[in-house]
């Protein structure tokens, strides 16, 4: 951003853009701690999306789980609507179903949608498996304030038709009383997602942000039957550790499943262009002390680059990299407890001109 706010953004050719995203990986991959990524895991990242085209202004990150001892990760891709990556993605497609059309027609087909996401699990997944696909609702669809909240049934026939599946109508009742419950409870759902490279079918919803107190009336609403106990211990545990949250839970067509996930946030839900990075260290010493997260990756997690990294290369770029949410998971099982923590540190590719002019109003 400029010091009057207007975005620059430079050209590059689909030549020029489709080395980017090797670029970076290899820019970074000297840049964090191998006890967040190893050489191992840099490979199944490059392996999975180093041939994707990068436009200047793409968003992306990785999600680590802190508490194994594996230094590997899973990758998302923000998708732009237009540009290298998106025409990618219409001409050569990840999918069996009709992403590619849906994504030219997105304006007309889905005027609802925000952010979409591509999210490769990279980590524990198989190789070659198609990615998720996310996408976020827009608060304001029509950028008047006119146009009403899109139903769940609207953006799930969009997402769905997009990855080749068909709603179910249990499905379809099963995520329209999730929408209801949250609404009910006075929050928003801000994005829905679907991972159909996993072998178990489900939806995920996310809320927005809400203040940590909201949560549990949020999650009862919902009709969420997971381990209360274990997230009323942690709020209690964790308060005044973070600012915000947002509740992910899984949908399926017999309803919301018991595994849980708190996204928390030092303020609100940042972007990759502010992340939000905030200060981090105590709460994930807390992690540390509940055995959440392994001190290592502490320590590279607050090594992560918070600031503007600049490389030159075929092209000269920088990343505004920093720490976006850590979530962490309820899930009841085996006869307890499984409590898991995530981390997701987040970067946007810029040109170069688009760092100094940051740097230089400052």
């Amino acid at each position: 951003m400029g010091a009057g706010g207007s975005e620059t953004r430079a050209v590059l050719s689909a030549e020029d853009a489709a080395f980017a995203f090797g670029a970076i990986l290899d820019a970074l991959s000297h840049a964090v701690s191998p006890a967040l990524i190893d050489a191992v895991g840099w490979d199944g990242l490059r392996d999975t999306v180093r041939g994707l085209p990068v436009d200047p202004g793409t968003g992306f990150g990785f999600e680590l789980r802190l508490g194994e001892s594996a230094a590997s990760a899973d990758v998302f891709v923000m998708l732009p609507r237009t540009g290298a990556l998106a025409e990618h993605f219409i001409r050569h497609g990840e999918w069996a179903g009709e992403f590619g059309d849906r994504l030219a027609a997105i304006e007309t087909g889905a005027p609802w949608s925000g952010i979409l996401a591509v999210e490769y699990d990279v980590a524990a997944g198989p190789r070659g498996a198609p990615p998720g696909l996310f996408v976020r609702i827009r608060s304001d669809p029509d950028g008047t304030g006119a146009a009403e909240f899109p139903a769940a049934e609207t953006v799930a026939k969009w997402l769905t038709g997009a990855v080749g599946w068909r709603l179910e109508d249990r499905e379809r009742r099963a995520l329209t009383r999730t929408f209801d419950a949250m609404s009910a409870a006075g929050v928003a759902v801000d994005c829905l997602g679907i991972m159909p490279g996993r072998p178990a079918r489900a939806y995920k919803v996310n809320s927005r942000s809400l203040e940590p107190a909201r949560a549990l009336p949020v999650l009862e609403k919902l009709g969420w039957n997971g381990p209360v106990g274990a997230v009323t211990a942690f709020l209690s545990a964790f308060e005044g550790a973070f600012r915000t949250l947002r509740i992910a839970v899984g949908v399926t067509a017999e309803g919301v499943l018991p595994r849980v996930g708190l996204e928390l946030f030092q303020g609100q839900a940042g972007s990759f262009r502010h992340p939000g990075a905030g200060p981090w260290g105590p709460f994930l010493a807390r992690l540390c002390e509940h055995g959440l997260c392994r001190p290592e990756k502490r320590d590279g997690l607050m090594a992560w680059p918070g600031r503007e990294l600049v490389f030159c290369g075929r092209k000269t770029f920088g990343l505004l990299t920093g720490v976006a949410h850590i979530k962490v998971s309820f899930e009841a099982r085996d006869g307890g407890t499984v409590v898991e923590a995530k981390a997701y540190p987040v970067a946007g590719y810029l040109p170069f001109d688009a760092i100094e002019a940051r740097i230089a109003a400052r």
